[in-house]
């Protein structure tokens, strides 16, 4: 399974600089940065997910058109039991929550049919789309059941 996700600012006149990221992502658990790729990483030797947000560098230098913008994305690759693959999600969608929250990001996610363009972030949405994406489905439901949630598919 593959999964990216795309990050922009919610108030373009606001974006945050590799320097901020640097900055937020040194304090954070569990976080390595690449200097070289612009990458952090978190892997978690714990629980054994692993997934990377990029930066993609400031909005205005990039070649393709505008809507399609990011500043932040968010990458996974995975191959295994859906168990470890469930704690992935879990732990995948709290971290790009955290991410969204303090720098007011909103997320594109082309695997969730729902949502066009860049929106509002849905730990609920991001949840299905991982469970869609990885075949676990099923695994997923106790945990948005949880959160008050008694419909899903």
């Amino acid at each position: 399974m593959s999964f990216d996700i795309s990050f922009r600012p919610a108030n373009l006149s606001k974006e945050p600089s590799l320097d901020d990221f640097v900055k937020y992502f040194a304090e954070r658990s569990h976080y390595e940065y690449d200097e070289e790729f612009l990458e952090f990483s978190y892997i978690n030797r714990n629980s054994g997910a692993c997934f990377t947000f990029i930066f993609d560098g400031p909005m205005s230098t990039q070649i393709c058109p505008e809507p399609e913008r990011g500043v932040l994305s968010f990458n996974v690759s995975y191959s295994g039991g859906s168990a470890a693959l469930k704690q992935l999600a879990v732990e995948a969608a709290a971290e790009m929550n955290q991410v969204c929250s303090h720098f007011d990001l909103l997320y594109e996610d082309r695997q969730f049919s729902e949502t066009e363009g860049h929106v509002p972030f849905s730990e609920r949405n991001v949840l299905v789309s991982l469970a869609e994406s990885g075949g676990f489905a099923d695994t997923v439901i106790d945990f948005v059941k949880a959160q008050g949630e008694t419909t899903l598919f």
